[in-house]
């Protein structure tokens, strides 16, 4: 079975941020519901969430263009509940790039050093390599309106980090860019955070790009956190249906605990066959509790070879069958619940189990390891 636990980040005076029983409510509406968050220095670190669940509030806090309701808020151990955006090291890029349009380039760029103290060298030396690492060489006196999404997007990065910030925030940064671009340039932002070294906190609403860019996320749902994790303990270890559907697809079954022993529990999964599972020392486990497991699509196997004892069997119709290169996307009618299962192949060559089509009887199967207990 996979079992991951949520990684227990208590609050520490090293953490680069720490966010303390934060609330923010307007008017009768919270949108932030006692968040607790601990942030290290030199972290990617990803707000995930749908809209509406708190992740660019929770932001905009850390910039201070907005104050808690409730709690504390700390930058590099300093309390900043009460600082206005000028006087906190942190900058931010928005999603809209804010830009100024009547400056090229450079002028973009360098803006914020018009009265840093430094000398015209000094300057020309930080603008310049800023343009080297945004690979915005010969653009320098390009009007913005003449560049494309991807180089606004640069300037605007350049611009953010020009001031040295000890944090920099991420307003859904490529949220305006088509996908392969917004891919491309994902990973040249995941490159150019490796290389300043400076703590990144990056909103988005896309998993995907979450899962691909962040040391950790913190998956928020209407103003709560309901994990904190790195990507891959995400994926294969949700701590609810929630995260489970939120990240990627899950199969959910209903369960229900027939025995408890010192080292395993006996479930009954969906009223039909029975599984033992390792027991989770840090949740109860009491006979006849109800409770949920998951599957991923790509853990069930179709017309299988089942040679093992902890493999779960059943026989269900294919309802859908979706080419998309290398895989299949089938749909399977669930003969133990309202829902269809959701099941992924690898499109191999040659291979001597083809894909069932549209109407076809199928043996499905997945084995004890692929089973996730939700709580």
């Amino acid at each position: 079975m996979n079992r991951f636990h949520q990684e227990d980040f208590r609050l520490s005076s090293q953490a680069h941020i720490r966010i303390v029983g934060v609330s923010k409510r307007y008017g009768d509406h919270n949108a932030l519901k006692q968040v607790d968050l601990d942030i290290r220095e030199g972290e990617f670190f990803s707000l995930l969430g749908p809209s509406g669940g708190g992740k660019t509030t929770l932001l905009k806090m850390l910039g201070g263009f907005e104050t808690p309701t409730e709690g504390d808020i700390y930058i590099n151990g300093e309390h900043v509940n009460d600082v206005p955006p000028h006087k906190r090291n942190t900058n931010m890029v928005f999603q809209n790039y804010a830009l100024f349009p009547h400056l090229n380039v450079i002028d973009n760029i360098g803006y914020g050093l018009r009265r840093s103290g430094l000398t015209a060298d000094e300057k020309n030396q930080k603008i310049n390599g800023l343009i080297e690492l945004t690979q915005l060489s010969g653009l320098e006196k390009r009007n913005i309106e003449h560049l494309s999404g991807g180089q606004k997007q640069r300037v605007a990065l350049a611009r953010a980090l020009v001031m040295d910030p000890s944090v920099l925030l991420l307003d859904e940064p490529l949220g305006a860019l088509d996908k392969t671009l917004r891919d491309e340039m994902g990973l040249e932002l995941r490159a150019i955070q490796k290389r300043v070294g400076i703590t990144f906190v990056f909103v988005t609403h896309d998993q995907e790009e979450a899962m691909a860019l962040s040391d950790r996320v913190a998956v928020l749902f209407d103003g709560a956190i309901a994990q904190v994790d790195t990507p891959r303990r995400l994926y294969d270890g949700p701590r609810s249906a929630s995260v489970a559907n939120f990240i990627g697809t899950s199969n959910i079954f209903d369960a229900r605990i027939i025995a408890v022993n010192p080292s395993n529990i006996r479930v009954e999964i969906a009223g039909q066959w029975t599984m033992d599972l390792p027991r989770d020392a840090d949740h109860s486990a009491e006979v006849s509790q109800n409770l949920s497991i998951a599957v991923r699509p790509e853990r069930i196997a179709v017309n299988p070879t089942v040679n093992a004892a902890d493999e779960f069997v059943g026989k269900a119709k294919v309802a859908t069958v979706s080419f998309r290169g290398d895989r299949s996307y089938l749909e399977l009618d669930d003969p133990y619940s309202s829902t269809r299962l959701s099941v992924v192949l690898l499109n191999l060559p040659n291979s001597d189990k083809p894909v069932p089509e549209i109407g076809d009887e199928a043996v499905f199967s997945f084995c004890q390891q692929d089973v996730i207990l939700l709580t």
